[in-house]
């Protein structure tokens, strides 16, 4: 995790470096971690105190506890822009450039149900394909196919073997 973190600092701090520093101000939360908003927001985060939270799912953030709630900085400042909603209503906010510690309005996207859980998902790791379903294999041959299948606890299902990945991915679905 120690250096998932220190790469998500340098993207901050190249995040930093290509910002109008006029327009920016930093946010320091705790981890030695730094987010980046607008300066119009400047005096309403800095009174909260900033912590670097992991997720579950190892994406990173900044929380505070606003009003006896732990909020995150990307709630709080859409929150804050947006004054005919409240906090409560401000449930799912996904990223542009998919950096979490960037709570600029310009990076935040204010999405509906699931859009932004699917929109900040990770790519499936240590796998040959980006589609689910989809295996890249090597027929007897030698030359690359892809396989189509469906696996559940009871064993895994064929759909065939394709040329292409996509055409193997579509079987799928």
């Amino acid at each position: 995790m120690d250096n998932e973190l220190e790469e998500i600092r340098n993207q901050v701090n190249e995040q930093i470096a290509r910002a109008n520093t006029d327009k920016i101000s930093l946010v320091k939360a705790t981890r030695n971690l730094v987010a980046i908003i607008d300066e119009q927001f400047s005096t309403q985060v800095s009174a909260y105190r900033w912590y670097g939270q992991i997720s579950a799912s190892n994406h990173v953030y900044a929380v505070a506890d606003v009003r006896g709630t732990r909020v995150s900085l990307q709630r709080f400042v859409l929150s804050l822009h947006k004054s005919d909603c409240s906090l409560e209503e401000i449930k799912h906010v996904s990223f542009k450039n998919k950096l979490s510690l960037d709570c600029r309005l310009e990076n935040l996207e204010y999405r509906l149900g699931r859009q932004a859980v699917m929109r900040n998902r990770r790519p499936k790791r240590n796998t040959s394909s980006q589609y689910k379903g989809v295996i890249k294999t090597k027929r007897g041959d030698g030359s690359i196919c892809w396989r189509g299948q469906i696996k559940w606890k009871l064993g895994t299902m064929s759909l065939g073997s394709f040329d292409d990945e996509k055409w193997a991915a579509t079987v799928y679905d």
